[in-house]
């Protein structure tokens, strides 16, 4: 006895210890009544929560908009010294009878509650303290409660009159009550008798939220709403008729009721809210003509919905309506349907065939992501936009894009791994990143002229893509733009574009010719990193110089060790000043001094076929034609005019004139601050005294090897001790090179 003596006092003290002060202040004179008040922690707060919208994910993850649900009430393991003990303890303090409404009583026996008398129960607050709720409310009361039954006279269930009373099985409701209080039996999760009387027209928010086993209930006639969550989480449901003159179905109404199959909604409703049929087991609804919205996510994630029949008076379709309707397999949107949220139908999976609304003006972020098996649509002429997203990882093949459409998002049609053509309308100024990403089967696209930009991996791993022309006007080419487009073999970069980016071309491994503009001054890493294995030929618009100043980063090898033209104009020729350095009669070549070699074909003129070595060892101007369908994009000889080089020194120089020997020349455009080469010697050279080109004259000790007159080679030894001498070209005849041989 003195034990358990012992253990209440230990017990009491701890519960006063939970006691806020102002309880102290305020009901000191009634110290019983605030333990018992005190026994178990409140639930918080009970008006549900706002709801969070979150970003729709359209290729990894489903982001939905989450419900708002009605706060919880935890229960919490009271003090006790001995098993059993607790509950014995406070059952001594709790009462089993009291009042709950004006006149209205309540008495507890043998788990039955009995509430007696008439009118209105009371609608409790609800919040964080047990003050917020019935007085049978007590961990130690409500835990035994098993049946509830409501005697004639009462007319209002109230707030949170048996929340949390998860126990309850039974609730016998008499025909006097009209109304059925907020919270009233949310979480009852034993609940699995309870009828609403005809007379009912009034039932709260989240009344019935979470009664887990609760069958099918009909619902009264005199109803007008169907309010938030009221029956939210009804697992046991399969079908529900809602009343004729119900206007409103508001916030999940019937959310997460996965067993609800049927719905029957009359042509009195005007209103659907948000996430009202969200997770139900609908197989088919019909929308009633009248509701002019359909909210977000009203039946998203309504796995089992086959058939949807939306009225023309519906005007606007929310975000994710109708999203992860894996059964859908076709769907039509009246014209009387102006805009949609993001993501409708995104990863209805099955969904093949779509009719849109011919005055949508705009193709909404995700609106069909992931439709894995869409494959018929048509985009209405009405259309000016499309947003991120919004076919990708779509079954399409062809698709034709309104003239009217100006803007096209991130990602619009990646993954759509079928999709073969596709063509972009002219009033399109930029291509955004990913746009076309991992179209495996894109064989052929066109750029519009007025495309300005094109964005980082906008036709990544278009593997079938074997060409494509890049506008003039394009500025701006993001990393990995055409990465792993292995059957692409040509490109050209326009002018004007100064940065290749890194991966640009990565992995491009049928790569075999691209033209670079001078305008280049980067290229970043990866750039060519695998491309061309099959060699590659770099057709730049610069001269070799200029090339030799581009900053080109690591893991570039296709491109250092590619074959260069330098000079190009973009045409299918081209003209430079170069050292007629070997001639290969057997292959019938050329060979420059850059080691460039030129075919001699019949395009050649015959002069020059007739004596090939007449200008060998001398600078020429030599003018080649680019050899149609040949693999390597080898060039044959079209003209080859020789120049004269003098040796002389430079006295002046402006930006447009230079005097060498005390001879005025026009700078060529090519050349580079002309100023640099005042006060030295160079070797210039001339055709019909037009000045062509001119490089510096480096002097150094060193030994005449061997000459050859006909080529003009000489071999010098620069160092004594030289094992082989280096050879050299003579720019002029005028020195006697055999009065210096072993001097």
């Amino acid at each position: 006895m003195f034990k358990r003596i012992t253990s209440f006092i230990l017990a009491l003290i701890m519960v006063l210890s939970m006691v806020p002060v102002q309880v102290f202040a305020s009901e000191a004179e009634a110290v019983e009544e605030t333990v018992a008040e005190t026994v178990a922690t409140e639930p918080p707060e009970t008006e549900a929560p706002e709801e969070t919208t979150t970003p729709i994910e359209t290729t990894e993850q489903m982001s939905e908009t989450e419900p708002s649900e009605p706060e919880t009430s935890p229960e919490e393991t009271l003090p006790g010294d001995e098993e059993g003990e607790t509950e014995e303890m406070f059952a001594a303090f709790s009462e089993t009878s009291g009042t709950c409404g004006e006149n209205v009583t309540w008495t507890l026996e043998d788990g039955v509650l009995t509430i007696s008398g008439t009118g209105a129960m009371t609608d409790y607050p609800g919040g964080y303290y047990a003050s917020g709720y019935a007085p049978w409310w007590e961990l130690s009361l409500r835990n035994r409660l098993k049946k509830v039954v409501i005697e004639d006279g009462i007319t209002s269930i109230g707030n949170y009159a048996f929340s949390n009373c998860e126990y309850i099985a039974s609730v016998s409701v008499p025909d006097s009550v009209t109304r059925i209080g907020k919270y009233a039996f949310n979480y009852c999760r034993d609940l699995e008798e309870l009828d609403i009387p005809a007379g009912v027209t009034d039932i709260g928010e989240y009344a019935f939220y979470e009664c887990l086993v609760l069958p099918n209930v009909t619902l009264p006639a005199g109803l007008t709403r169907i309010e938030k969550g009221t029956f939210s989480r009804c697992n046991s449901f399969t079908e529900i008729t809602i009343p004729e003159d119900v206007i409103s179905i508001e916030e999940g109404a019937f959310m997460e009721s996965p067993a609800l199959a049927s719905v029957v909604i009359p042509d009195s409703v005007q209103s659907i809210g948000r996430n009202a049929f969200r997770n139900c087991g609908l197989t088919d609804i019909r929308i009633p003509d009248g509701v002019l919205r359909i909210e977000e996510g009203t039946f998203s994630c309504c796995e089992k919905l086959t058939t949807v029949v939306i009225p023309d008076s519906v005007t606007y379709i929310g975000r994710v309506a109708f999203q992860s309707c894996t059964s859908l397999v076709e769907i039509t949107i009246p014209d009387s349907v102006l805009s949609t949220g993001d993501g409708v139908f995104n990863m209805c999976e099955n969904l093949k065939k779509v009719t849109l609304s011919r005055n949508l003006t705009k193709i909404e972020d995700s609106l069909f992501a992931i439709c894995e098996n869409l494959t018929d649509v048509v985009i209405p002429d009405s259309v000016t936009a499309i947003g991120e997203d919004a076919f990708n990882a779509c079954a399409i093949e062809s698709l034709v894009i309104p003239d009217d459409v100006v803007s096209i998002g991130e990602g619009a049609f990646s993954v759509c791994e079928q999709l073969k053509t596709i063509v972009i309308p002219a009033g399109v100024t930029s291509i955004e990143p990913d746009t076309f990403y991992y179209c495996k089967s894109l064989s052929g696209i066109e750029i519009p002229a007025g495309v300005t930009s094109i964005g980082s991996r906008a036709f990544g791993t278009c593997s079938s893509l074997s060409e494509i022309e890049i506008p003039a006007g394009v500025t701006s080419i993001g990393s990995g733009a055409f990465a792993s487009c292995s059957g692409l073999t040509s490109i050209v970069i326009p002018d004007g574009i100064s940065r290749i980016e890194s991966d640009t071309f990565y992995r491009c491994s049928s790569l075999r010719r691209v033209e670079i503009p001078a305008s280049v001054t980067v290229i970043w890493t990866r750039a060519f990193g695998d491309a061309a294995s099959n060699g590659l030929t770099v057709y730049y618009g610069g001269s070799e110089e200029k090339w030799a100043d581009i900053y080109i980063s690591t893991k570039n090898d296709p491109l250092l060790n590619a074959r260069f033209v330098y000079n190009w104009d973009g045409a299918t020729y081209w003209k430079a000043l170069h050292l007629y350095s070997a001639w290969n009669e057997a292959a019938q070549t050329v060979i420059l001094g850059d080691g460039t070699t030129l075919l001699v074909t019949e395009s050649t003129p015959v002069a020059f076929r007739e004596n090939p070595t007449a200008y060998l060892g001398k600078y020429v101007l030599v003018t080649a034609e680019i050899i149609a369908d040949d693999e390597q994009g080898r060039f044959s000889v079209l003209n080859m005019q020789p120049l004269r080089s003098e040796m002389g020194y430079v006295t002046s120089a402006t930006d447009k004139k230079i005097t060498i020997n005390l001879a005025s020349y026009d700078v060529p455009k090519d050349l580079k601050n002309p100023r640099q080469y005042v006060g030295k010697y160079v070797v210039y050279h001339l055709l019909d005294w037009n000045l062509l080109g001119l490089e510096e004259l480096q002097s150094c000790e060193a030994y005449l090897t061997s000459w050859d007159s006909q080529t003009k080679k000489l071999g010098l030894r620069m160092n004594k001790l030289a094992d082989s001498p280096e050879t050299f070209y003579l720019y002029s005849d005028y020195v006697d090179i055999l009065d210096w041989l072993n001097g």
